[in-house]
């Protein structure tokens, strides 16, 4: 978000992207005369992750994760999420509202309404800090790339995914995201030129 916004104040002639350009920032570069290709560069995997002492959560749909991220009457300990989870409260981590990540995230799980994320969380636009703030609490989940995941996998565990599409659970494996079925939280990244 915060790169497009550069972008299209010509601030900047190349920008990274972990999301396609939104409506109304493609108007904006129309309207501030930058013309742009958009490259599709790789696929990425948006990685939810919990403390590896974490040994409640087998998995989570996107039930579950609204139930932990929307505003709108929020899951405050992990037992809320399921009554059979800890009596302990949450700790969320997440990238800024200006990453492509949170934008990304928020998409999927919250959708087009007029519901919110949940003010609460730690939110930095530094993965590493997200990094260990989940490693650092065991009551702790996170979201972000799976490159951070993948770096971090003695300190983080990643949370199967349940497919919307066939209901099986899927971890961010290199070929379960580049084939798609770990959905809903596959997605491409691209490099826009100016």
């Amino acid at each position: 978000g915060n790169g497009f916004e550069d972008f299209q104040q010509k601030a900047t002639d190349i920008s990274d992207a972990s999301r396609p350009i939104k409506p109304g920032e493609f108007e904006s570069c129309l309207t501030n005369g930058v013309e742009f290709v958009e490259i599709p560069i790789a696929y990425d995997g948006l990685t939810i992750v919990v403390h590896p002492k974490n040994t409640w959560v087998k998995n989570m749909s996107v039930d579950n994760l609204k139930k932990v991220f929307l505003a709108d009457n929020p899951a405050m300990k992990w037992s809320d999420v399921d009554p059979s989870f800890p009596d302990e409260p949450i700790d969320i981590y997440a990238p800024g509202t200006g990453s492509g990540t949170y934008d990304y995230f928020k998409e999927v799980v919250v959708g087009e309404g007029e519901t919110a994320m949940r003010d609460d969380m730690t939110l930095n636009e530094d993965d590493n800090v997200l990094v260990n703030g989940v490693a650092g609490n065991e009551y702790a989940i996170g979201f972000f790339g799976v490159a951070y995941y993948e770096e971090s996998k003695d300190q983080l565990k990643a949370v199967p995914i349940v497919s919307p599409d066939d209901g099986k659970e899927y971890l961010p494996s290199p070929a379960n995201i580049e084939t798609g079925v770990y959905k809903p939280f596959s997605r491409p990244l691209f490099i826009y030129v100016s």
